[in-house]
């Protein structure tokens, strides 16, 4: 389940075939000095990917199988955190990398667009 909340929301899909790079990914985002909540996503057969969720504190969803761009829509439509973003799990963030984008974003708070309100799309079903 996606738990929804102030803090920002971020997506990490993967087919669960580099643990240990999913492993450090996890690390770099639980360590940020801003808290961000993290949903990891991929096929209910990864390696071991549901568990090291768990490990780091994070959900886990499983994905469809509709490849990567449907995996992180998933997890975004249903979403209700003001602030969504994604990182792929061979991707790394330094440990100051959301405070700085969030000071960054205090000071053209303007010019961001923010989701107001949890964004629900009707299920697309065939020959409707």
């Amino acid at each position: 389940m996606i738990r929804q909340s102030s803090r920002p929301l971020i997506a990490v899909p993967t087919l669960g075939s580099r643990p240990e790079w999913l492993r450090a990914c996890l690390r770099s985002l639980t360590t940020q000095s801003k808290r961000v909540d993290v949903v990891v996503i991929g096929p209910s057969h990864a390696r071991g990917a549901r568990e090291m969720a768990n490990d780091f504190g994070a959900s886990y969803e499983s994905e469809q199988g509709s490849g990567l761009s449907a995996a992180v829509n998933q997890v975004w439509r249903y979403a209700g955190n003001e602030y969504f973003g994604w990182l792929g799990d061979d991707d790394l963030l330094t440990p100051d990398s959301i405070r700085l984008t969030f000071t960054a974003l205090a000071e053209k708070r303007s010019a961001v667009p923010r989701r107001r309100s949890p964004r629900r799309t009707p299920e697309i079903r065939n020959g409707s």
